[in-house]
């Protein structure tokens, strides 16, 4: 297992309220040193115990892409229904690569969860019996009643009864968002460009990257926003795409072919073996002696690079191996010819079938 990103998470403790509810934040760096690379990640919620995985949500988008030394912001909303108060639950988030998910992920450190207790109300004594209160104010109320009567009787014309006064509430105004102009961010190096719009307000920054040798490696190419548009910083999200420089191409000349498949697929590139190989008795048997693009070349991740191998007879014999997830991922297929039976690598069974055509995801060994 390879540890990827480093995950920060906001307490150790998360306390939900009286119905469960709760959300807890986790900041996902890529800074790791082991294999330093843009990486596509996912995030899913690992549970302990009692805990139940349908009390968590991840708010947003449950992937993205991380640059090279590149932050983001992951929240994890909790409705815990149905759980114990002042018990205590556990869980982790789980940051993996989509490309490699059960060898290449980081988990954060175990969160204790627990419930707040429902506050009861106190239990309030019956009162004392009070009827000799009651009596009281039956007769207060006889004597009043005698009195409106007689005054009504007696009274020539009665008055008109002035109108109650009516309060209008005043509604309360919806607050009005403070916008700013989008700053311009175009082939601003990536640590101007956060300063500059994290200092502006900004909290909703995705990243992607392209290929492009023409800028230095993090250059802003590209802004969602038009530099100049009014926008509020709390709630647009903004998408810049960065340059990356990719990866250098190995030098592969005088490796045998399948040294050559190891090696680029070390480096997230794909090999393609040249049709035309080159016959030489002095070399071994299916030796690089050319290759396309050339040593120290940059090109994108997962490029093809062209072999040319040595071979001393007509044609170059490639023999199938275990399908190994890690090694030598093609996205060619070749047609091989398979004069007798041949024994799979590690295993004693035997491939019999002929031809035999070799798909994606299997590696090749010279004979």
């Amino acid at each position: 297992m390879a540890s990827i990103v480093e995950i920060t998470q906001a307490s150790d403790v998360v306390t939900c309220d009286e119905n469960g509810q709760a959300v807890i934040g986790f900041s996902i760096n890529n800074k790791n040193n082991n294999s330093p690379r843009q990486r596509r990640v996912g995030f899913r919620i690992n549970v302990v115990g009692e805990t139940k995985q349908s009390w968590f949500e991840i708010e947003g988008k449950k992937e993205l892409t991380l640059d090279i030394d590149a932050t983001a912001e992951v929240k994890v909303r909790i409705a815990a229904a149905g759980a114990l108060p002042d018990h205590i639950y556990k869980f982790s988030l789980l940051v993996f690569d989509v490309t490699n998910m059960d060898e290449d992920y980081t988990e954060s450190k175990v969160i204790a969860l627990r419930i707040a207790a429902k506050k009861e109300e106190p239990i309030q004594p019956e009162p004392k019996s009070k009827k000799w209160l009651i009596w009281l104010i039956v007769g207060v109320v006889t004597i009043l009643l005698a009195g409106v009567i007689t005054f009504v009787l007696l009274k020539d014309k009665p008055s008109k009864p002035e109108p109650a006064n009516v309060v209008v509430p005043t509604p309360t105004p919806t607050p009005t968002p403070t916008l700013i102009k989008m700053p311009d961010v175009m082939y601003k190096t990536l640590s101007d460009t956060k300063n500059l719009l994290q200092s502006s307000g900004f909290t909703k920054i995705d990243f992607k990257s392209e290929f492009d040798l023409s800028r230095p490696e993090g250059t802003i190419l590209n802004q969602s926003i038009a530099a100049g548009t009014d926008v509020d910083p709390k709630e647009v999200v903004i998408v810049l795409t960065t340059a990356n420089h990719g990866v250098k191409v190995p030098d592969l000349t005088n490796l045998l072919t399948i040294d050559a498949f190891r090696t680029l697929n070390s480096n997230h590139l794909n090999g393609v073996l040249d049709t035309n190989p080159v016959r030489d008795s002095k070399l071994p048997e299916s030796t690089v002696v050319k290759q396309d693009p050339p040593s120290g070349a940059s090109v994108a991740v997962d490029s093809k690079v062209k072999l040319t191998v040595s071979t001393r007879e007509k044609e170059i014999r490639i023999w199938a191996v275990n399908i190994l997830p890690n090694l030598g991922m093609v996205k060619e297929a070749y047609k091989v010819d398979v004069p007798k039976p041949i024994v799979i690598e590690s295993k004693s069974a035997e491939i019999k079938e002929v031809p035999l055509y070799i798909e994606r995801k299997y590696r090749f060994l010279e004979r």
